[in-house]
């Protein structure tokens, strides 16, 4: 894993790319029409507190010995699957009562940001390769959303099924499909078709 140097801090390049490719998905949605706000931020802040409190759940003995240790520390990978979990019961039930486009957009938005995040860890780590094949992946999945929203047409869940296979099967060429980035998307794969299929409801 490639780290950056922040004063004292080793910031993982990870990190870097999670906020980069949050925001880069974020606005190129906005730009397409989209009305994506709130919810976004709110899912966001939801799974980071629940990634980074859950150090306490799946390690308690330490932390009441080092209650500071939660600053430096965080779930790991259990909590990672719980704030997962977490935040697909936020994305399918709750957060769709107050704004209903979710199910039109939240599918949209998860593949936008797990294609930018593709591109910018691979182009951090100087995969070249694979940052190739994710940019074309991604400059032609904006393509697809831009002809889809000048024809007002609906995000149709075939095409949402075809690019969830596609990035599969990339993932599973350049790593294995049982690592943690590929069980990752597999499961926000899962959550985009599911709230997506409560976008024939929503009317835009």
């Amino acid at each position: 894993m490639t780290f950056f140097q922040l004063g004292s801090f080793n910031v993982p390049a990870m990190w870097l790319a999670v906020l980069l490719a949050l925001v880069f998905s974020f606005f190129m949605s906005r730009a397409i029409g989209n009305k994506s706000g709130e919810w976004v931020w709110n899912g966001a802040s939801l799974y980071f507190l629940v990634w980074k409190l859950s150090y306490i759940l799946f390690n308690f003995e330490l932390f009441m010995e080092t209650p500071l240790s939660l600053i430096f520390f965080n779930g790991g990978t259990k909590g990672h699957f719980l704030a997962l979990a977490i935040l697909t019961v936020y994305l399918h039930f709750i957060a769709g009562k107050k704004h209903p486009n979710i199910y039109v957009e939240a599918p949209q938005i998860i593949l936008l940001y797990f294609f930018s995040y593709e591109v910018v860890i691979n182009l951090v780590e100087k995969n070249v390769t694979e940052t190739v094949v994710h940019f074309s992946v991604l400059a032609g999945y904006l393509v697809v959303l831009v002809m889809l929203k000048k024809r007002r047409m609906h995000f149709l869940n075939r095409i949402l099924l075809l690019m969830i296979m596609l990035e599969l099967l990339l993932l599973s060429i350049f790593q294995s499909i049982f690592e943690k980035e590929s069980l990752t998307f597999l499961w926000m794969g899962i959550t985009a078709l599911l709230i997506s299929k409560k976008s024939k409801e929503v009317k835009t």
